[in-house]
């Protein structure tokens, strides 16, 4: 969906995550740890690539006197030819195919995930400066 402007809703949310941790550093709270990982956890979620396939068991695709291709299995593979990506012979007539998705319609929250991006960087970037003003060490 396309939106004229732009929101900034997310970065404010990971700043005020950020001074919540803040915080809990300052009073010892064990719970700035999740907050840790939650902010930096959000952005790898967010611009995180779509799994591109899907596995599934077909009942009745081998024939398990000849261990030919059943016409059920042929059926199967008629249908998804263009998108088998590997085939794995389990037990009796089972086997487990492995498709790969259509991502022509795919939607994720990359646009989400440079803004949380962003929001880091910029606070990143805060500390780094107030850092050199007073000249002291800090280890990234």
């Amino acid at each position: 969906m396309y939106y004229e402007t732009r929101s900034y809703r997310i970065g404010e949310i990971i700043t005020r995550m950020f001074n919540n941790r803040l915080q809990q550093k300052r009073e010892k709270n064990k719970l700035e740890k999740g907050t840790k990982l939650m902010m930096n956890s959000s952005y790898g979620k967010l611009i995180q690539r779509q799994v591109i396939t899907k596995t599934v068991i077909v009942d009745d695709f081998y024939d398990t006197n000849s261990n030919e291709t059943t016409e059920s299995g042929l059926a199967f593979m008629k249908k998804h030819h263009m998108n088998i990506h590997d085939e794995i012979k389990l037990f009796g007539k089972k086997a487990v195919i492995k498709l790969i998705q259509d991502t022509s319609s795919d939607y994720n929250f990359a646009q989400c995930g440079t803004l949380v991006l962003s929001a880091s960087k910029h606070l990143m970037n805060r500390v780094m400066c107030l850092a050199k003003e007073h000249a002291l060490k800090i280890y990234y």
